[in-house]
């Protein structure tokens, strides 16, 4: 099934007609797409460095908890902008 879907999703531009291919000239890569992925790349190495100062057992406390913010935020975020 998902190499059917995965078929599909890439043959759909094909069977809607060929979208137009915007040319990307080297001042767009260098002021657009080259700082996002320093970015990216600085978030991910923040984000492994401070593993290294971290308990095993807040590491385990941290992965369990995960869950739970991502069940409850949805709810503290909506009932914070509509007011019921």
């Amino acid at each position: 099934m998902n190499i059917n879907a995965s078929h599909f999703t890439c043959s759909l531009p094909e069977l809607l007609g060929h979208p137009q291919v915007t040319p990307i000239s080297s001042e767009m890569y260098i002021r657009g797409i080259i700082p996002i992925g320093l970015l990216f790349a600085g978030t991910l190495w923040a984000g492994n460095a401070a593993y290294l100062y971290l308990s095993v057992s807040f590491i385990q406390m941290l992965k369990v908890s995960a869950g739970l913010v991502v069940i409850t935020r949805p709810g503290v975020t909506f009932s914070t902008y509509v007011k019921l």
